[in-house]
């Protein structure tokens, strides 16, 4: 069973108590509800197994249930999933309650789920990933830029505070 509940997730077991050891090759059926109040169009789940679209944004389709509530579902050998909501874009993922985006969520699936989830907001393109700790120094934003087989990337420069000639350069990608 997962909790997620600044995210309202939440996902319960329907059916079996088999552990995933019982049989290897089991596709377990997962039912994703998600309640999207602020959804100007039908939500998508972009995910890490080939089921969910290989982080594709508009993976799985979800179909409205009525009420502003969304449902989706796909069948999944793997034990342990990422996740992320979209309305199909990667500038439109689900905000947090705080209005950042979220987190992957991890989903450890060993039988038939039920997730349901709530998204109030949704991203407009402005919203940022929750930064922890602090830069010191001098960070210049580059914008984004764009390299031949590569999905375009914001881009940041940093200098020491006081000033000095930088002699290293780290360079560093998410992928």
């Amino acid at each position: 069973m997962v909790h997620f509940v600044r995210g309202l997730v939440i996902a319960l077991a329907i059916s079996g108590c088999a552990s995933p050891d019982d049989d290897a090759d089991a596709l377990f059926q997962i039912v994703y509800e998600v309640h999207a109040p602020g959804a100007f169009t039908r939500p998508f789940l972009a995910g890490s197994s080939e089921a969910l679209g290989s982080w594709r944004p508009d993976g799985v389709e979800f179909f409205p249930a009525g009420d502003n509530v969304f449902r989706a579902q796909f069948h999944s050998d793997s034990a342990q999933l990422e996740c992320k909501l979209t309305l199909g874009t990667w500038e439109s993922e689900a905000l947090d309650d705080e209005g950042y985006l979220r987190d992957n969520r991890v989903l450890n699936i060993v039988s038939d789920t039920l997730i349901v989830d709530t998204v109030r907001a949704w991203n407009d393109g402005a919203a940022r990933s929750r930064a922890f700790g602090q830069v010191t120094g001098r960070v210049e934003d580059l914008g984004e830029v764009e390299i031949e087989g590569l999905l375009p990337r914001k881009v940041w420069a940093w200098s020491p505070k006081d000033g000095r000639e930088v002699f290293a350069v780290l360079l560093m990608h998410d992928g």
